[in-house]
């Protein structure tokens, strides 16, 4: 005939209702019993980090060999430019003086100066040494995310200053997929340490 119910915090006031008491821990046995646990993790871990490195150092290599192709288009194309060049001024001059003769000192000295505005020879030799940089990094085991950043930064300053010596179509079309390209590997090395 109890008129309220006994809730259990009433129980727990009770002496003797709830005891508690301090078990020694062997903590050799308890450490034997962990280690070999965290010893697989962790082997687990360097092996999936190992794995996916691995995927990155491949994907990062393929994509400078793809910077390396379109380099070369660039190179062959930047060279053939300065012959259009003399072509289309020699035909313009044509065009506005008739069958006046042409001074051919002039004419050449216009087309060396072009010449020498779109020569990319050193930021093509420096692209390539960034590709081969990176590679280098990977086959040595290097993995400086810091180092690798800059090497990027670098890359996208050379393709930046041939885009701006060179307004041709064509290899405007390349310097688009370049750094395309230079921007994917930028995010594959913000997952490197």
């Amino acid at each position: 005939s109890l008129k309220n119910d006994i809730s259990s915090s009433i129980a727990l006031r009770i002496p003797d209702v709830l005891t508690s008491e301090t078990k020694e821990i062997d903590i050799e046995k308890l450490w034997s019993e962990v280690l070999p646990v965290l010893d697989s993790a962790a082997d687990s871990l360097i092996d999936l980090r190992t794995r996916e490195g691995g995927r990155i150092a491949e994907d990062i290599i393929s994509k400078c060999e793809f910077i390396k192709e379109n380099v070369k288009y660039i190179e062959a194309r930047s060279e053939k430019l300065v012959g259009e060049y003399e072509t289309k001024l020699r035909n313009r001059i044509i065009q506005l003086l008739g069958d006046t003769n042409v001074d051919e000192q002039r004419l050449l000295t216009e087309v060396a100066i072009m010449a020498d505005k779109v020569a990319v020879d050193e930021e093509i030799i420096r692209l390539n040494s960034h590709c081969a940089s990176l590679a280098e990094m990977f086959e040595s085991g290097e993995s400086n995310g810091k180092k690798m950043d800059f090497i990027i930064q670098e890359m996208n300053r050379e393709v930046n200053t041939i885009s701006s010596k060179i307004g041709d179509i064509d290899i405007t079309k390349k310097i688009i997929e370049l750094k395309n390209c230079i921007e994917k590997i930028r995010e594959q090395i913000q997952n490197i340490e």
